[in-house]
């Protein structure tokens, strides 16, 4: 895992453009009011109870991140109920990812923080996924009457306590927080 100082301070600092983010792009496809369950706070723990997961990887050579989005499976209908397709609901998700991430690692205290980071294509897991317990900003917001979990990772790919953690077998984590 990487060490505290370098990435916990920082996300810190920018809880609030974070939760910005997130609220403006989870209006503006949601198409309706939505407001913050859980403030965004800094933590050290992987993603945690959804059955559906959308993970936006970003990285540079330096950082890796990923954005994960939890809802849960049977909330779909709920959250887009003029949308009758399942897999546009699930599209949908990966857009608000898309939007909160592009938002995020474009804002100019990020990128004076952690630099350029290219943005990978959203993908899903149903249930289960690997995660690193990686410092992130985690939180949850409301909509429709429905909660979205949401937590932005960050690991700095030069950090001595990164590289020790790769090579440990106990740092890869299933969602509930125990070693794989």
């Amino acid at each position: 895992m990487t060490s505290p100082e370098s990435i916990s301070g920082p996300l810190q600092d920018m809880a609030s453009v974070f939760e910005g983010c997130v609220i403006w792009a989870a209006k503006a496809i949601l198409e309706t009011e939505v407001k913050l369950k859980a403030p965004f706070e800094v933590l050290s723990a992987v993603p945690e109870g959804s059955s559906l997961y959308c993970i936006l990887p970003a990285a540079s050579a330096r950082y890796y991140a990923q954005l994960v989005v939890g809802i849960e499976d049977g909330d779909l209908p709920d959250l887009f109920p003029r949308e009758p397709d399942e897999k546009v609901r699930k599209d949908a998700i990966g857009e608000i990812a898309n939007v909160i991430s592009g938002l995020f690692i474009a804002d100019d205290q990020f990128i004076a923080k952690f630099g350029y980071l290219k943005p990978s294509t959203p993908f899903f897991s149903e249930g289960a996924f690997t995660a690193r317990k990686d410092w992130g900003l985690k939180g949850r917001i409301e909509a429709n009457g429905r909660e979205i979990s949401l937590q932005f990772s960050i690991r700095d790919l030069q950090d001595p306590a990164a590289l020790a953690a790769d090579k440990s077998d106990g740092d890869a984590m299933n969602r509930e927080g125990s070693p794989d």
